[in-house]
């Protein structure tokens, strides 16, 4: 059996064809040749499979290669063809519930990923932002691979001097606790700048800087803080890949330019 005719016998059945850029996938599933064959055909037939399907991606941007699109991503995805996008920058919602905003209180899903992976040309790379915190950060690697790219990458880190420790100062909070107050040794006039998620807002407020503790309770404690949660420093930039489709990284490079980064432009001189 080649290509046309796998594609053929499908459509005869009423069956919905679609191509993710490694597989045929058919709905509703019918077994009609064995997987490792469609593979192999696949392979062979990479770009009469996608033409003849009807998605050839120069049909679809008319000559036009650089077009910037505005609205919701999964909307905008659902009209690229798939394997089209050499390569995928993203700061999606870290799942912080930032500010008490609905939309950070969760990571994207693996249905969102899923749609990033059929997008992205075999071999293609994304390089995505999360938080460093460990349970959300733990929740987007997971969702990640579940939707098929390969994660077993070393991650890039953006070091930033800006931010301040969150954790509660529980010294402090043991002397309210108890009802003392803390001597005021000081204020300082200092500017709160706050992003809420679509603008900056500068205001000025009076810092009071407070002296010694006063319970024998908060003298033991002073200098502790609330769980683990130092300075922010750093964001976390992961890096997967859609999986390649050639034998191997030399292969795939040869085949679409994929699978590859090019590293000696960012070496530290020595």
């Amino acid at each position: 059996m080649n290509a046309q005719e796998l594609i053929d016998e499908l459509k005869s059945k009423d069956i919905i064809l679609k191509f993710d850029g490694t597989h045929l996938i058919w709905t509703p599933p019918v077994e009609i040749v064995p997987e490792k064959q469609v593979e192999e055909l696949v392979r062979q037939h990479y770009d009469e499979i996608i033409e003849r399907i009807g998605i050839r991606p120069a049909q679809w941007f008319k000559g036009k290669p650089n077009r910037l699109f505005q609205g919701d991503c999964l909307k905008v995805m659902d009209m690229i063809p798939t394997g089209f996008v050499d390569l995928i920058v993203t700061d999606p919602p870290y799942g912080l519930e930032f500010m008490g905003k609905d939309w950070d209180k969760v990571v994207p899903s693996i249905e969102v990923w899923k749609e990033c992976f059929r997008v992205l040309k075999p071999g293609g790379f994304a390089f995505i932002v999360s938080s460093p915190r460990q349970d959300v950060l733990s929740k987007m690697i997971f969702n990640i691979q579940d939707a098929g790219f390969k994660t077993d990458y070393t991650s890039l880190y953006w070091t930033y001097a800006t931010g301040f420790p969150k954790a509660q100062n529980i010294g402090k909070a043991v002397d309210k606790k108890f009802g003392a107050e803390r001597e005021v040794v000081e204020e300082r006039k200092q500017h709160d700048i706050r992003n809420n998620g679509y603008g900056t807002k500068k205001t000025e407020f009076i810092e009071k800087i407070l002296g010694d503790p006063v319970t024998p309770e908060a003298k033991k404690l002073e200098g502790s803080y609330a769980g683990f949660q130092p300075k922010p420093a750093v964001e976390v930039i992961l890096v997967v890949m859609k999986p390649l489709i050639e034998k191997g990284y030399t292969d795939q490079a040869l085949a679409n330019g994929k699978g590859i980064t090019w590293l000696d432009d960012c070496r530290i001189p020595y």
